[in-house]
């Protein structure tokens, strides 16, 4: 079972309002029970929290920083699915990530922290202003891939009592590792080398068969013909096989293409380059996530009524096309 830990930095008001929106259960949201939203627990805040205000009044404990700073961070802490079976383990767990988030991050910056127990998986939802040492500075705790390993790291300790690991690091695959598999490579074209002699041989057979065959047609059938037969069975059954799985495959090779059209448009019309950072994804993953709640058509007494943008999302604009002349 693996550890889960998902980061994203809050520069505007807008984008910490959305977050705290949903993670307070002040707006709804399509993938939330809402008969279960009573049993999420409060470590610190309350649904009620006002998240402006208890920002406003950290940072004013912050001589002077940048119009552009991370202001909020919020994290989601969490598992797998199965984890969460055992109860009482889940709750000594819950216990011992709060604590691993007041002491990494400083109780005293934390807004709210609330478990959510009514989506599919329980989850953590932080936020906190990343005050370090009365200074504004996100980037000490998350500042470059070392720093994420860093904090990733520190969390595995915590989750290793609870049978939680970190995930795999990314790694080159080891010469042995490359070596089988192009052992398995290898053995399907011998496989199917095979095949095709077996065939050849028989079909040889049949074109050739010898004096006793010819005077006894039943021995012809019964020596060539049924394991020629049997043969091609096999071998139609053989290659059927992998035709549907190349089907799958490009079948699923063309959704990819798709999907990575599909995400080069977003990201061009959102101003981001072809090669956005992790941060940045994650940003609009976030808000995707919440236009999508906010957007979402919803079946009223046989008619889709659609929800229009609130002020603080932005409207894209449009200019005509010039006329030509």
């Amino acid at each position: 079972m693996k550890q889960v830990i998902n980061v994203l930095k809050l520069k505007t008001e807008g984008e910490i309002l959305k977050i705290a929106n949903h993670n307070l259960r002040q707006v709804p949201s399509r993938n939330v029970v809402s008969s279960r939203t009573k049993q999420n627990t409060y470590y610190i805040g309350s649904s009620t929290t006002n998240v402006l205000k208890e920002m406003e009044d950290r940072l004013a404990t912050v001589p002077k920083f940048r119009k552009d700073a991370v202001k909020v961070v919020n994290l989601v802490l969490s598992g797998s699915h199965e984890f969460f079976t055992d109860k009482k383990k889940a709750k000594e767990w819950e216990l011992a990530t709060q604590k691993w988030v007041e002491d990494t991050f400083g109780k005293e910056n934390i807004i709210y922290s609330v478990v959510h127990h009514d989506e599919k998986t329980p989850h953590f939802q932080v936020s906190f202003v990343p005050i370090y040492d009365g200074k504004l500075r996100a980037a000490h705790w998350f500042d470059g891939p070392a720093k994420m390993n860093k904090i990733h790291n520190s969390y595995a300790k915590v989750n290793k009592p609870f049978g939680l690991q970190r995930g795999d690091k990314f790694k080159k695959p080891t010469q042995e590792e490359l070596t089988e598999y192009y052992k398995k490579v290898n053995a399907s074209s011998d496989y199917e080398a095979k095949l095709d002699r077996k065939l050849e041989g028989l079909f040889d057979k049949l074109d050739n068969p010898t004096l006793k065959q010819r005077l006894n047609p039943w021995g012809l059938i019964d020596g060539v013909v049924k394991p020629l037969m049997n043969q091609l069975a096999k071998n139609l059954s053989h290659y059927r096989t992998r035709s549907k799985e190349a089907e799958k495959n490009k079948k699923k090779l063309e959704q990819a293409e798709q999907q990575i059209e599909d995400y080069k448009l977003k990201m061009e019309s959102l101003g981001l380059g072809e090669n956005p950072s992790f941060m940045q994804c994650e940003s609009i993953r976030k808000h995707w996530d919440f236009v999508e709640e906010r957007y979402r058509a919803s079946l009223n007494d046989g008619v889709i009524k659609t929800y229009q943008p609130i002020s603080t999302e932005p409207t894209p604009s449009v200019k005509p096309p010039k006329p030509k002349f």
